[in-house]
C-alpha cells in the first residue's frame, strides 16, 4: 500500500505542493498555446483554462477561480484596462499577472500594481514571468487587499 505523501516504512512525509491554478488570457492562439506548453513543466503550475476574449475570460475566471489569471492587457475585443479592472472587482482572491508588449513597461507598474495585479514584458526571459506567477499566488488576500502577513 502506498501512502498519498512519503511512504509507509517510517521515513519523512513529503509536503505536498500547492499547485497554482492559472487562468491564461490573450487573444493570440499562439501566445496561449506556448504558455500553456511552457507552464506545463512547472511541477506547481497547473493551465486550468485559456480564453481568447474577454466574454469568455470573465465566463471561465467565475467559473474556475484561478489562483493567478496570466492576462495580455492589450485585447482587441476591449478596452486595454476594462477588462483588467471587471477581473479585480470580481475576482478580487485571483492575483493579475498582466503580459505587455507595450514599451512603456515601468509607467504600466506604477498604474497598474498593487492590490492583485502585478505586470511583466513579454520580451522578459521566461523564468521573470514563471516568478511573477509563484509571487502573486503566495501574496494574501484580505477585502481584496494583499497582505503578507495573511
Amino acid at each position: 500500500m502506498f501512502a498519498p505523501y512519503g511512504n509507509n516504512w517510517g521515513g519523512e512525509v513529503e509536503q505536498a505542493t500547492r499547485v497554482i491554478s492559472l487562468l491564461l488570457v490573450d487573444d493570440s492562439a499562439h501566445v496561449r498555446q506556448t504558455l500553456s506548453w511552457r507552464l506545463g513543466f512547472e511541477p506547481d503550475m497547473r493551465v486550468v483554462g485559456q480564453a481568447a476574449c474577454s466574454n469568455e475570460a470573465l465566463s471561465l475566471a467565475r467559473s474556475l477561480l484561478p489562483d493567478v489569471i496570466v492576462l495580455d492587457l492589450h485585447m482587441q475585443d476591449t478596452n486595454d484596462l476594462a477588462l483588467e479592472r471587471e477581473l479585480r472587482w470580481m475576482l478580487p482572491q485571483s492575483a493579475l499577472v498582466i503580459l505587455t508588449a507595450d514599451a512603456s513597461v515601468d509607467r504600466l507598474r506604477r498604474s497598474l500594481e498593487g492590490d492583485n495585479c502585478t505586470v511583466v514584458s513579454k520580451y522578459q526571459p521566461p523564468d521573470v514571468l514563471l516568478a511573477a506567477i509563484r509571487a502573486a499566488a503566495t501574496r494574501k488576500v484580505h477585502n481584496g487587499h494583499y497582505s503578507p502577513q495573511a
